[in-house]
């Protein structure tokens, strides 16, 4: 019994030595496994019995503190234990090499068996990386302490023998002794300064990993294990000959994802301190983005309308669909009657509030990017390491900024891609379709498909794209890496590579497409140029019926379609060295100066009722309109539509733009800050500033032909 009972203290000191110094010996976080070693030798020493006994104590503690399946390793250690007892007295007590064998086969088969229990938990299987980067570097470490301790072991063994009463007593006073000499010796005092130090790092690491251990292991992992989805390949689309239709390209995008960890600090909260860094994070990448030449876009449903003032881009169904994911309600009924009813002005003002924006330090624009990243952070709270883009298709230049100024954007990384691209794509571009960024409604319709879809992820929207997306999106692949704290990988530690799409080929032959589409547009401009005209005649009548016989496209009017398009630049015509093309942009100035000229006369000095205007005319005054709406300078939100004037403007069209204006000023629907610093002006004074201010905006930033 005796015995029995100093197995026990030796087996609870050699716990105590693995839940203490293991991780300070740890060396690249692989840890010796010293309670294995007890069962291998007291069953090559003693027998099966003893190995078992051993065995099962051993691995009992082992379970209390390592194991998340208890009862595993007290199983796995009584069979180690009892095949070393199989070699009991087969070999000398000298014969070192038997016992170490034994603890490297038993060390290994442990390893081995705690991996596959794993995977049958996590459903999660990649042996060879297991074995390579766990296991044997264990087994390795674990034999070399092993033949550190095998001599006191095999020593304490042997005074454990409850048989031979006078080999305790020498012991005992072998021991007297030798602590006898010890206090008598110089080193005494090194060596209680180095007991000292013991003691102070064994209750250190006994609060960090037995009384805090669990809270540090957790904050440990969500600070440093990242899970990450592997974009696959999109397959190509080919037409039946084989003619590449659809295909990838490799390109860089700036990607932000929240990986950063915060506590208090310096009398300031966490969630401060987190807004600060990742707000200042993504304007710092936004300057970077700007500064190398490349572009950023947001689908944030809120625009700046100048003055300070924000107003929807979006409106009906999609605002309360915005107001819902804003104010974190699980449907549109859940929203309050004031929530419903908050202006775009509010709305921001909650949200400045929220992710602590400081709106003195970032530019509207920035403001809108940053507010629209934190919202997608905020609804995937759930996925810490979701990357959101910032920017896709930037150049090397970005990258190389962006990594250089790592340190100080938290979170930010940029990742490879893969961009679509489309071959004869204005041949083909109805049936092909597209692909993009995927929509709300998008992501909840593929995901009751296929769970496997995020938000961010490429979809194909129209045509064969969509049709086929189950076909060409492929299998995402999967990475588990260790980050730092600003969100740089510093080891991968599982990879599942993803697979392509199929590649898809379609009935269609892109060289009768060809031939089609210009057959058709060859014919559609021989019809154009047959009943293009000079004049402003649209319609011919016929004499007897008094039906329209002929439409006519006057030139005028593709001349409009032409710039409005874009397929006509002024600005290269201006640069033009042609004669044609000076006369062109001769025109041009004289017919802007006209254009202005008159609409500079009938703010000031005209009173024509909108409906009595020409129709060419009805489109520059309504162009001044929308103008003063979108800037902001006629607030929407304070406009009396019960009001005559307006309701005369917006109905029977029976007043004119200055009627309009005026009324307007009269009931403070024109934010006159935006065009003077003077507190109080009359209705005239403020008129003439309002038309002072559409007259040189339209000069300046809006050209209206």
């Amino acid at each position: 019994m005796k015995r029995k009972i100093g197995e026990l203290i030796l087996i609870i000191f050699f716990y105590l030595l693995q839940v203490t110094l293991g991780r300070v010996i740890a060396i690249g976080g692989i840890k010796p496994n010293l309670l294995i070693i007890l069962p291998v030798l007291f069953g090559f020493l003693h027998g099966k019995n003893e190995g078992m006994y051993v065995g099962f104590f051993a691995g009992f503690f082992y379970d209390l503190f390592f194991s998340g399946l208890f009862g595993f390793t007290s199983l796995v250690f009584v069979y180690i234990g009892y095949c070393s007892g199989i070699f009991y007295q087969k070999y000398e007590e000298t014969e070192m090499l038997i016992p170490l064998g034994l603890l490297l086969a038993g060390d290994f088969c442990f390893g081995f068996l705690s991996y596959v229990g794993n995977f049958l938990l996590h459903n999660r299987l990649n042996a060879m990386y297991y074995i390579s980067r766990f296991i044997l570097p264990e087994v390795v470490y674990t034999l070399l302490i092993a033949v550190i301790l095998y001599k006191p072991v095999t020593f304490l063994n042997k005074h454990l023998n409850p048989t031979d009463k006078r080999r305790i007593s020498k012991l005992i006073k072998d021991i007297f002794d030798y602590v006898i000499s010890l206090l008598k010796s110089r080193l005494f005092p090194l060596i209680m300064v180095f007991v000292l130090i013991v003691v102070v790092l064994i209750n250190r690491l006994f609060s960090l990993q037995i009384i805090k251990g669990a809270s540090y292991v957790t904050d440990l992992t969500d600070s440093i294990q990242k899970n990450m989805s592997v974009a696959a390949t999109r397959g190509r689309i080919y037409d039946r000959n084989g003619v590449l239709l659809a295909y990838n390209e490799l390109a860089y995008a700036v990607k932000i994802s929240d990986s950063g960890t915060y506590s208090d600090k310096d009398g300031m909260k966490a969630t401060d301190i987190k807004n600060a860094t990742v707000n200042n994070a993504i304007n710092r990448t936004l300057e970077i983005i700007e500064e190398k030449g490349d572009q950023y876009s947001t689908d944030f449903k809120i625009s700046y309308a100048g003055d300070g003032m924000y107003e929807f881009n979006v409106s009906n169904s999609a605002v309360l669909r915005f107001k819902r994911d804003v104010y974190g309600v699980t449907s549109v009924d859940k929203l309050s009657d004031e929530q419903k009813a908050a202006t775009a002005n509010e709305m921001m003002d909650y949200l400045f509030d929220r992710y602590g924006v400081d709106t003195a330090a970032f530019t509207p624009e920035h403001i809108l990017e940053i507010l629209s990243l934190r919202l997608s952070m905020s609804a995937n709270s759930y996925n810490r390491y979701m990357s959101f883009t910032i920017a896709n298709e930037v150049s090397n230049e970005t990258v190389a900024a962006i990594l250089e100024n790592s340190d100080e954007l938290v979170g930010v990384t940029v990742e490879e891609q893969y961009v679509r691209h489309y071959v004869d794509s204005t041949y083909c571009s109805q049936i092909i379709g597209y692909t993009g960024t995927v929509s709300e409604t998008e992501l909840a319709t593929l995901k009751a498909k296929d769970d496997s879809y995020e938000a961010n992820d490429i979809v194909g929207k129209t045509g064969i794209e969509q049709t086929l997306e189950s076909e060409l999106a492929g299998e995402k692949g999967s990475k588990e890496v260790y980050v730092d704290t600003v969100g740089r990988i510093t080891e991968v530690i599982d990879e599942t590579d993803a697979a392509a799409g199929h590649d898809v080929y379609l009935t269609i032959d892109v060289n009768l497409q060809k031939q089609i589409y210009t057959a058709i547009e060859d014919k559609l401009v021989e019809i154009l140029l047959s009943n293009i005209v000079s004049n402003d005649t649209k319609y011919a009548y016929s004499s007897t019926t008094g039906n329209v016989s002929h439409v006519y496209i006057p030139i005028k009017e593709v001349y409009f379609a032409l710039i409005d398009n874009n397929l006509v630049s002024m600005s290269k015509i201006a640069e033009g060295d042609t004669e044609n093309e000076r006369s062109v942009y001769s025109s041009f100035l004289s017919k802007q100066d006209s254009v202005m000229s008159w609409l500079s006369s009938e703010l000031l000095d005209g009173n024509t009722p909108y409906g009595s205007l020409s129709e060419e005319n009805q489109v520059y005054v309504w162009y001044v309109y929308e103008m003063l709406m979108n800037e902001g300078v006629l607030n929407k939100d304070s406009i009396d539509t019960s009001n005559d004037v307006y309701t005369a403007w917006t109905d029977s069209n029976s007043v004119s733009i200055r009627q309009l204006l005026t009324e307007s000023i009269s009931n403070g629907w024109i934010d006159m800050s935006a065009l003077t610093s003077q507190s109080y002006t009359s209705l005239d004074e403020s008129y003439e500033l309002l038309t002072d201010y559409i007259v040189s905006n339209l000069q300046t930033e809006h050209s209206i032909l």
